[in-house]
């Protein structure tokens, strides 16, 4: 005899479908989230201290601040409750998750530059990073020019990547290119002599370095290169959705809330490693803190 499926109503299949293929059901994101009453949240894994897992849970500087903005959204649509839903981001699947809408925002080391808008929206600078070289501590590096000749490792599909590749085209600087799939990776060649330097915002390289177990092996140095703008990555024409997270952040850095969040990452012993970073917050950062923007830096 054949089996009747069971009824269902169109919410609860709605509930059985991936929330990305629900995007088309709904006017814009806040509407999605408000019927689903999930948000979707990008984190990384690895990046330290701005989003990473310890020991099986996201945590950092960029993690509270997306669970200060969802708080902001279920307060703003009156949602009695509201799930954070995490999905892990990499290098390489980060823009196609937003892009794609399977997330909703995304707060980690991104940055926003003008050829990215095309695809993703951003939200206002919450840290402007400053790019350096992290180099055995014995190096003579110690500025951009001395890197003429010498093996350079930079992750793949990074700002850090595109710059040098064009440095190169230019003829500005002539280095052999290490790509590499991680910022672990970059690092661990520094540390096994197969590169003489690692090429990344100088707050990354810290993180790295913090993780390392012979850390006091490296050392750090400001290349002066351009600064980055690293803003929450959202899925683009959601101005409702972007304007409530610009507030939410906006408020934050003028409040001074922003900036002690910055220090409990920063300046303060972080788990799993029991010490901190000791990278005080800098004079770029602390001017976006007071006039708050969300322009590109390049």
């Amino acid at each position: 005899m054949k089996r009747s499926l069971p009824f269902l109503t169109v919410s609860a299949l709605m509930a059985l479908l991936p929330l990305s293929s629900q995007a088309d059901t709904f006017a814009n994101r806040l509407e999605r989230i408000q019927q689903t009453g999930v948000l979707v949240a990008g984190y990384r894994e690895t990046s330290v201290p701005f989003s990473y897992l310890s020991p099986d849970k996201p945590v950092g500087f960029g993690v509270d601040m997306t669970k200060r903005v969802a708080a902001a959204v279920q307060e703003k649509l009156q949602m009695p409750a509201l799930e954070l839903r995490w999905n892990a981001a990499t290098l390489s699947t980060r823009l196609p998750l937003v892009t794609t809408g399977t997330l909703d925002i995304l707060c980690a080391t991104d940055t926003h530059t003008k050829a990215r808008e095309s695809q993703v929206s951003f939200s206002s600078t919450f840290y402007v990073a400053e790019s350096g070289a992290l180099v055995a501590a014995n190096s003579t590096i110690s500025q951009l020019s001395d890197l003429q000749g010498k093996r350079v490792a930079v992750p793949a599909a990074s700002t850090m990547e595109t710059l040098l590749t064009q440095m190169q085209q230019e003829q500005r600087l002539s280095v052999e290119l290490i790509k590499t799939q991680t910022n672990r990776a970059a690092l661990q060649l520094v540390r096994d002599g197969h590169a003489d330097a690692y090429i990344n915002s100088m707050a990354i390289m810290a993180g790295e370095a913090l993780k390392a177990d012979n850390a006091g092996s490296f050392k750090m140095v400001n290349l002066g290169l351009n600064p980055e703008a690293f803003s929450c990555m959202l899925p683009a024409n959601e101005p409702e959705l972007k304007q409530l997270v610009d507030t939410t952040l906006n408020d934050m850095m003028q409040s001074g809330e922003l900036e002690q969040l910055y220090n409990q990452w920063f300046n303060s012993p972080i788990p799993p490693f029991g010490r901190p970073m000791n990278l005080p917050l800098n004079d770029k950062t602390r001017a976006a803190y007071a006039a708050p923007n969300d322009q590109p830096l390049q």
